[in-house]
């Protein structure tokens, strides 16, 4: 059931009372009526009332006429009767209207139905200083960055217009704003409420409301910068690690594409049941296209329900559109997918239980080495959501299209200073490995946490039935047998039996 406010229910209760008073209103009118002798005004009870007149009956009409004029003496004036009887009641009714306009008006117009006092503000952001001058891990576990890191991000967005209009009420600082952002984004459940972080920042929940949405506008404006098609350079980079981690034939392989569920924290009053998904949560799709050797996210489709098939939704990606798909990979690049994707020469899964069965022993060799490198669309989910625990459980009511609108501009915005922060301490030479470790770690943890791999493809020793599937096989099928084959031909396969061989 919607919430509704102290401001809502008087009103509500006043409108009903009202109704109340109208119907009894009327009720007393009609006995009033029915008491009035009114039998007098006809000499005859079977007469009919007369009709309009005619040619043929004008003398009819004449005769109606001077009997009307003989009897207006006798007349009663029906509203100086009504007056006269309901006289102290009427009275009531005036005096009741008057009132409810004014309680209405005065419900509808007071800012602050309860006036008292303020309630006392106690920033922490002279902590948080502390922590970014002394203690970085302390800085990093409530805004879930460095201090060298929140450097390099602030001015990206420190002079947007939205942050110097000329207002008759001052901003807090632009710096104040971001990092309120960083704290409500990094965390979830109640640690993410705007009331909270109110009185984490010594400031009303409106200011926390309103800061919200000028961060979210002034990061809204570097979308194209931070979420673009990759680079020559850093696709080499992609082909380099991926050769590191299987054979120099699947250098092509260069990006991953998993989906993910941004979970809500109650279910949602617009389509409700629609956002019911397969683990019982009611959740948001997420599909995210990312780079293999640094997570850095190139294509992502948002705002499916979580009951969307992970194909369905990845169907709305640009790198899913043939004449969007050649800004994302050339000639002999292909992105790595889990098998509930489409399997296509620029799309390629791993290999599936046949029914009743296992995998040949080959197709196994096959599913593990790429799980080595499709892992990463794992590592990129779990870093996001582990930065942004937010995503986790989504504190946000979702009612109605507005609210669906803003839900989604939130996720934007998650991805986008994922990407800028990866373009930032891509760069550094000091950044904690251990942090990323962690971040990873946090997020697999918990509700709406990112989705592990299954451990029967990355698992080599599992027993496999040596067979055959034969038939004709598609496109798809087929360029990935061929990747099957070089991978069984290449020398680091086998490097690799002949070290398992002598360990065991």
């Amino acid at each position: 059931m919607p919430r509704i406010s102290q401001r809502e229910l008087l009103l509500y209760m006043l409108y009903s009372y009202d109704l109340r008073i109208q119907e009894a209103r009327m009720q007393s009118e009609m006995l009033s009526l029915l008491d009035l002798d009114i039998t007098h005004l006809f000499d005859d009870p079977d007469d009919e009332l007369p009709t309009s007149p005619t040619t043929s009956d004008s003398s009819t009409a004449s005769t109606a006429s001077s009997k009307m004029t003989e009897d207006s003496s006798d007349e009663i004036d029906f509203d100086e009767e009504l007056l006269r009887i309901d006289k102290d009641i009427l009275s009531l009714f005036l005096g009741w209207s008057n009132f409810r306009d004014d309680l209405a008006d005065f419900l509808n117009t007071t800012r602050v139905l309860n006036d008292m006092p303020p309630a006392p503000r106690n920033s922490q952001f002279n902590i948080l200083d502390d922590h970014y001058e002394n203690r970085e891990h302390e800085f990093r576990r409530r805004v879930r960055i460095s201090p060298a890191t929140f450097d390099a991000l602030l001015p990206l967005i420190e002079n947007h217009p939205i942050f110097h209009v000329n207002d008759n009420h001052p901003q807090l600082d632009v710096k104040r704003q971001f990092q309120m952002f960083l704290f409500c984004a990094g965390h979830y459940g109640n640690a993410a409420s705007p009331h909270y972080i109110a009185e984490w920042a010594g400031v009303s929940v409106g200011t926390v409301n309103n800061c919200m949405k000028r961060v979210m506008v002034a990061l809204l404006h570097l979308h194209d910068r931070a979420v673009r098609p990759p680079t020559a350079e850093e696709k080499e980079k992609s082909k380099v690690y991926t050769e590191s981690r299987t054979c120099k034939h699947w250098r092509g392989g260069c990006m991953s594409a998993d989906g993910t569920k941004c979970c809500f924290f109650c279910r949602p009053g617009f389509f409700g049941d629609a956002w019911f998904d397969k683990d019982k949560n009611y959740s948001m799709s997420l599909q995210l296209v990312s780079l293999l050797h640094n997570c850095r996210i190139v294509d992502y489709v948002v705002g499916h329900t979580g009951s969307a098939h992970d194909s369905t939704a990845f169907q709305c990606t640009q790198i899913a559109q043939e004449n969007e798909r050649s800004k994302y990979l050339s000639d002999g690049e292909w992105i790595w997918v889990d098998s509930a994707y489409p399997l296509t020469p620029w799309c390629v899964a791993p290999y599936k239980k046949p029914a009743g069965g296992q995998v040949t022993k080959d197709q196994s060799a096959y599913n593990y080495y790429a799980a080595k490198v499709r892992v990463r669309s794992e590592h990129c989910n779990a870093m996001l959501k582990g930065r942004f625990q937010s995503l986790k459980e989504l504190r946000f009511p979702l009612e109605s299209e507005e609210h669906l609108k803003f839900l989604i501009m939130w996720i934007r915005c998650c991805i986008i200073l994922h990407n800028l922060i990866i373009e930032v301490e891509e760069e550094s030479t000091t950044v904690d490995r251990l942090w990323y470790t962690k971040l990873r770690e946090e997020g697999y943890e918990g509700r709406g946490g990112a989705e592990r791999m299954d451990a029967d493809e990355e698992d080599p020793d599992l027993p496999f039935v040596d067979e055959e599937v034969a038939g004709v096989r598609t496109e798809g099928q087929s360029f990935r047998h061929t990747l099957m084959q070089q991978l069984l031909a290449s020398s680091r396969y086998r490097r690799d039996q002949a070290r398992h061989a002598a360990n065991h």
